[in-house]
Formats: structure tokens, sequence, C-alpha cells
């Protein structure tokens, strides 16, 4: 799958986890890409200010997002910034949001007054782009954990996305069915047999069942198997149907592999 206005920026905190998801904010398309791992460690009391940059994009396609002549642009911009805030070591890069023809960098700061002198001095370099920048207290992390971070759908998508990336460069042929094993998980026997039954009927197969006593949750392990197609699209559908399946039945759906 390619995206032509995906792009990676060089500039990265050492240990970083970044993936990228479509969704929408405020009616419009929007593209996100976050840091993972920083839900590991949020919040940072030593980082309790938001801080952002927005820069609006010169040359836009229709959905807002920036058109592939101006993405070399974009990340050179981003880059200079990161690297000018990374190296103070006062603040952290934890997301980037594109939407409406406006593209969006936020950190979490100590000091934001100090960070914000830092992004501006930067774009000093860049005259082309018009662009503001702001910061508020957020010490919970709210806009990490409640804007920046995936939801459970959100999550499958990714997951599928790295997959589906690994089975395209092993040379696995996406246009053949495939069997797949998913996996979930349940509180209680109860509960795992619900959802068996909805899988039976949907024409999975049972791989196995087992159960892990060192867990005092979702202690039920549940494999069921199928074959199917991987194409994004088609495994995004599938997998959200299971999600939902295991949800409905107090459960976690894991994936597949």
């Amino acid at each position: 799958m390619q995206h032509s206005h995906i792009e990676t920026s060089t500039a990265r905190q050492l240990g970083a986890n970044w993936d990228f998801y479509f969704c929408e904010v405020d009616e419009n398309a929007a593209l996100i890409s976050v840091d993972l791992n920083i839900a590991e460690f949020a919040p940072n009391a030593r980082l309790p200010y938001v801080v952002y940059i927005s820069l609006k994009i010169n040359n836009k396609s229709a959905k807002g997002f920036p058109a592939p002549s101006e993405l070399g642009l974009l990340c050179r911009v981003e880059d200079h910034l990161l690297e000018r805030v990374g190296n103070q070591n006062t603040a952290l890069f934890c997301g980037r949001v594109t939407t409406n023809g406006c593209r969006d960098l936020i950190f979490f700061a100590q000091n934001p007054a100090h960070t914000i002198a830092l992004l501006e001095a930067g774009m000093r370099q860049f005259p082309q782009y018009q662009f503001e920048a702001g910061w508020k207290e957020d010490p919970d992390w709210d806009m990490y954990f409640n804007f920046l971070f995936p939801n459970e759908n959100e999550l499958n998508a990714i997951f599928n996305q790295r997959v589906v990336a690994q089975l395209r460069k092993s040379g696995a042929p996406l246009t053949e069915k495939r069997h797949l094993v998913h996996t979930a998980f349940f509180y209680n026997e109860t509960d795992r047999d619900r959802f068996i039954l909805r899988a039976i009927d949907d024409f999975f197969r049972v791989e196995s069942v087992s159960r892990d006593d060192s867990k005092t949750t979702n202690r039920w392990v549940v494999r069921i198997g199928r074959p199917d197609y991987v194409d994004i699209a088609r495994i995004n559908s599938l997998t959200s149907e299971l999600l939902e399946t295991a949800r409905a039945c107090n459960g976690v759906y894991d994936g597949w592999k």
C-alpha cells in the first residue's frame, strides 16, 4: 500500500515507535502520526505543557493533505525544528497532525515559552510558510491519550498495515487466500464459548483453546482460523468484525498471523 503523502522525518527520539493512521478531525480527513511508545511512560510530570506549531500547507490536495511536490520541503522544516527543540532536552515531540490544509507538530514541554521561541526562530529559515504557535497546560497529557493516540479500531488498522507490509516484503502473494489464525482472550468460559459459537457460525475453525492460569484476567486463549484475503481493505474489514465480536463477548481480540 502506497501513500504519496506519507513521509518520514529523520529527526526522531531514540527508542521511538512511530506509526500513522487516518481518521477525521472536525469532519475533515486527517492523518495522525504518533509515537506509540510514549504511552509506556506518560504522563511525564516534568513536561506538563502541550505546545504546538501549525504550518499552513502551500500546495494542498482536495482532501487537505500536502501535494507530493511539497513533502520534501515539509520534511526539511520538521527536521530543522526537531533538531532545534531536541537539542535543548526540554521538550518531547509526540505527534503530527495533517488536516484541512495544515500540518501541526505537537510537543510536551517543560517551559512552553522557551519551546515556542525555539520553534519560531527555526521558522525564520522558511519564510514561505505561514504558521502559528501556542501552548496550554496539560499535566494529564490529555492531548496525547485522547487525541493523538489511536483508539482500538485504529490500533487494529495499524497492526494490519504492519503485518501486510511484512508479508509483501517477504514476497508472499497477497492476491490469493491464505489460512489466517486469529487470537482472542476471555475472562471466563461462558464468554469464551459465546465467541466460539459466533466464530463457527462465520465458518471459522477452532484451532486451539487454552488457559493461562498465570493471568488474573483474560486467562482463556482462543485461536480460530479460516482462509481469507489479506489485502488491506479486506483484512481491515474482517478484523474489525472480529474485534467487535470479541468485545460483545467481553473479550479482547489480539490480532492475526
